[in-house]
């Protein structure tokens, strides 16, 4: 699986022009939720395909800011046979990558 945060054009007013995308290996349980965890912070997902988006966009820009600001951030989901998996990862370089990515819009 790859957490990965695409550039897309955010809604008016939402304060962010990052739309973040965990993109899984596998197809997701249709209907479920997956969950991003950094530190004390909690972000659920929903789910279509291999792919999960952040399930209240007014939350994108504070699930960015806690990627910029976090240093490893877990991913909860269930595949489509039911299988629950568990993914952590490390922010380092979070802040850069972005920085880097606004420099491309």
């Amino acid at each position: 699986m790859a957490a990965t945060i695409s550039s897309s054009a955010a809604p008016p007013g939402s304060g962010t022009n990052y739309e973040p995308q965990a993109i899984m290996g596998y197809e997701l349980k249709p209907g479920s939720r997956a969950k991003v965890q950094i530190g004390d912070k909690e972000f659920a997902m929903f789910t279509k395909g291999t792919s999960a988006w952040v399930l209240e966009e007014t939350k994108e820009p504070d699930l960015i800011d806690t990627m910029r600001g976090g240093s490893d951030m877990t991913v909860d989901a269930v595949s489509r046979r039911g299988t629950a998996t568990t993914y952590t990862y490390s922010l380092n370089g979070v802040s850069a990558a972005l920085k880097r990515m606004a420099q491309c819009n």
